[in-house]
């Protein structure tokens, strides 16, 4: 009987801990505490049906409030902090993105697809690993970039990624990005030649990677440089 009795206190207490990780990360994937962090892996089939009426993808990926980090200190007896970390994997996004979230929450894509404009509006940080992009929208409609970030975003990376032209269509295939701070780490960033590269950041962290654009314009306070080119037409790459 005693056995039965811890095991449904363990039931309930399993209960109780899933019911606060979906609370906080809109049951939009299946959630595990990982040491400090709160890793929601998100259920592709989610976005596709919560966009399908729509004609964008709308992602708001809120952390963690004050009232619900200590609900869950309580529960686990933790005394840290945690960070909330969705990890987005294998889907491709067939419209365009509209991206944000709060601070203390990490947003990872991996080894996705992008055929439309990705906008992130605001947030802590925002990580592509492995990720392939497309646009196959004509020069004349889609305007000159991209993949946009805003200066209210803190931190973006590219990780093994090549933000390149996969198709063979005149496209747009730009990028502006004016960010805190943005880590480049064994990719490419080539927008064609129908495109730009737009770059105006705090810290600028590139390792083993290539930046490659007719029309380029990099300004950074500080760089970390480490094995790392810049191939352009005319001297754009520059200290504020």
């Amino acid at each position: 009987m005693t056995g039965n009795l811890g095991q449904y206190f363990k039931h309930i207490f399993l209960v109780r801990k899933i019911g606060i990780l979906n609370k906080i990360t809109n049951n939009i994937g299946s959630c595990e505490i990982v040491n400090d962090k709160v890793i929601c892996k998100v259920n592709n089939d989610i976005l596709i049906e919560g966009a399908r009426q729509l004609p964008n993808y709308y992602l708001n990926l809120f952390g963690i409030e004050d009232d619900l980090k200590e609900e869950i200190k309580k529960l686990l007896g933790y005394t840290r902090n945690f960070k909330i970390v969705y990890i987005i994997k294998d889907m491709i996004f067939e419209k365009p993105l509209y991206l944000s979230s709060s601070n203390n929450t990490q947003i990872k894509f991996i080894n996705c697809r992008f055929n439309k404009e990705i906008d992130i509006l605001y947030g802590d940080e925002f990580i592509f690993e492995d990720c392939k992009y497309y646009d196959f929208e004509p020069v004349y409609f889609n305007g000159e970039t991209y993949f946009n970030v805003s200066e209210s975003v803190n931190n973006v990376t590219f990780i093994n990624d090549n933000f390149k032209n996969e198709s063979d269509a005149l496209n747009t295939l730009g990028m502006s990005i004016s960010c805190k701070e943005l880590k480049v780490s064994n990719s490419t960033l080539k927008p064609n030649n129908y495109a730009s590269l737009y770059v105006d950041v705090d810290v600028l962290n590139v390792n083993h990677a290539k930046f490659i654009c007719k029309d380029m314009s990099i300004n950074y306070k500080v760089i970390n440089n480490v094995a790392s080119e810049f191939i352009y037409e005319d001297e754009k790459v520059k200290r504020k």
